[in-house]
């Protein structure tokens, strides 16, 4: 695709609908230059090592963490945990969300194209004096790489979450491999994040217990019915309630609630939002039974859920 983009830079000054049309036409031309897996986003990430800096950060905070966690206070540890893995996520994203001016510096120097050079002139105002071109073009730029970090947030929250799950189990001794497995296989439904214990992927009936996770829980909790299947213990894993979580346990709607107790899904959660949310429920239980009822005998904190797989599964190889 190729584009006159000084004229285009022209238009963005005007006021009439041009502005916009020549808006969407550098922003298509520029979108596939800095974005996807070939573009120079990705680019800069793999000559910085971001990614790299961001998982030794994470591994450096996790041994930490399991050599000095407290295990007879372990749902305050974990959301102390967790506090600092989304913090370290943030500041590896914020670069990308924000610091647009850097990466294209750096970007720059490091590649010869020409509208790459175009785009750097533009943003330090090298080409164009006016505020209201400055602001439009800042916009498209903003743009890309807001949607480039916010497709890492997507899966970074999903890591995140099995990350917590994975820190949980070892911090009562329990590994991965070992005493049990991630990403188990079925012939039918979605790969379940976590069984109990080691088994082959497709021998279901060997599992015992099956674990999904989600960082927040609300309505999409019918999501990980396919990931939980019959035959086995059924969780779960939800960090609702934590300071880095955007829901709640009131979140979760009724009907949700109810298709939990009937398949017999437990709810894994920080135990301080579980007493929460039993006393909001308590302050106005009329038409809530079903719900009370499922909170106070189906849900689990991660302690006792940590506790509980420790003493069923801590004997093997040991």
């Amino acid at each position: 695709m190729v584009i006159d983009l000084n004229q285009h830079l022209l238009n963005l000054e005007k006021d009439h609908e041009d502005w916009q049309e020549s808006l969407e036409e550098i922003y298509n031309f520029l979108k596939p230059l800095l974005h996807g897996q070939k573009g120079l986003i990705q680019k800069y990430k793999v000559r910085t090592k971001h990614d790299e800096h961001k998982k030794e950060r994470i591994r450096l905070t996790t041994n930490q963490f399991l050599d000095l966690v407290n295990i007879t206070n372990l749902d305050e540890e974990i959301h102390q945990y967790g506090k600092q893995i989304f913090k370290i996520n943030r500041t590896f994203q914020n670069v990308l969300f924000h610091d647009y001016l850097r990466v294209i510096q750096y970007l720059v120097e490091i590649d010869s194209d020409q509208n790459l050079l175009t785009v750097l002139r533009v943003l330090n105002g090298e080409i164009t004096s006016s505020a209201k071109t400055q602001s439009r073009f800042n916009s498209i730029i903003a743009r890309i790489f807001s949607e480039s970090a916010g497709q890492g947030n997507k899966s970074q929250a999903g890591d995140a979450a099995e990350l917590i799950a994975n820190t949980l189990l070892g911090s009562v001794g329990l590994i991965e491999g070992k005493h049990y497995r991630t990403q188990f296989k079925s012939r039918s439904g979605s790969d379940t994040d976590f069984a109990f214990p080691v088994v082959d992927d497709y021998k279901i009936q060997d599992v015992e217990v099956f674990m999904g996770v989600q960082i927040s829980t609300n309505d999409r909790a019918r999501l990980i019915g396919s990931e939980l299947k019959e035959g086995g213990e059924r969780y779960l894993f939800s960090c609702n309630g934590m300071s880095f979580s955007s829901k709640r346990i009131k979140d979760i709607g009724d009907q949700i609630i109810s298709s939990f107790k009937n398949s017999n899904v437990k709810l894994i959660c920080y135990e301080p939002e579980i007493r929460s949310e039993i006393n909001r429920i308590n302050k106005r239980p009329l038409g809530k039974e079903q719900r009370l009822d499922y909170l106070e005998n189906f849900t689990v904190s991660f302690q006792s859920f940590a506790e509980k797989m420790q003493a069923r599964y801590n004997y093997i190889f040991n």
